[in-house]
């Protein structure tokens, strides 16, 4: 069975809410970064969960909190750390706010002052593979052919003819599917001439056959 992909496999575009890993002084950031684009678009984010004046409240109380922490007591760490977990929360639910409002437009999304989340870049119209050997294997009607790998291709076809396809009318029988860059035909009529390529399968469908090659079994 061949398996195929397309665009609709590629997620809508959205925000980081994962701040798990950020320092103190990044989250900060994030923070009064958020701060600065939902003032300049407060039309756009009309219903807050949580106002722009609590969230600057919160910004000054934890930049202090972050200040006094250095070099500070144990007790200004402990009220470092509390004021990170308060300001993790409500930039999660500020970003949750944010993404039910934007439903996916990046131009919305990109005014709340999150970051977006990286997109995978869809791959267009597959390459085509290369024919490197149909060789025997030393087995009565047995060939193995190889070709090259092409970025994006999910799967390979492999087609066979009877015909010189130098000639007209030539005709291509499909004799395999598989994922990898090698495979082996059997049945062959030892010595008779054979003449295979392949074409390799992407998200946009199937590339182009790849340039014949001929080969002769044992």
């Amino acid at each position: 069975m061949i398996l195929r992909r397309t665009n609709t496999d590629y997620r809508m575009p959205n925000i980081k809410s994962g701040f798990s890993s950020f320092t103190f002084k990044a989250l900060l950031t994030l923070l009064n970064n958020v701060i600065d684009k939902l003032t300049a678009n407060a039309l756009l984010f009309p219903a807050l969960p949580v106002s722009l004046v609590a969230l600057q409240t919160m910004a000054t109380k934890f930049s202090t909190a972050i200040s006094n922490a250095i070099k500070g007591s144990e007790a200004a760490r402990a009220e470092r750390d509390e004021q990170a977990v308060e300001v993790k929360k409500a930039l999660l639910a500020t970003a949750e706010y944010v993404r039910m409002l934007a439903l996916g437009n990046a131009a919305v999304l990109t005014k709340s002052g999150f970051e977006l989340m990286k997109q995978p870049v869809p791959v267009g119209q597959v390459g085509t593979p290369l024919m490197k050997a149909a060789r025997m294997t030393g087995l009565e009607g047995q060939l193995e052919l190889l070709w090259t790998s092409e970025p994006g291709a999910y799967s390979y076809q492999g087609f066979q003819s009877e015909t010189d396809p130098t000639l007209p009318g030539v005709v291509w029988t499909p004799i395999l599917a598989t994922t990898k860059t090698r495979a082996k035909v059997n049945g062959l009529v030892p010595y008779k001439a054979y003449w295979f390529c392949v074409q390799a399968l992407g998200a946009d469908g199937a590339g182009a056959k790849s340039d014949p090659m001929v080969g002769r079994a044992a």
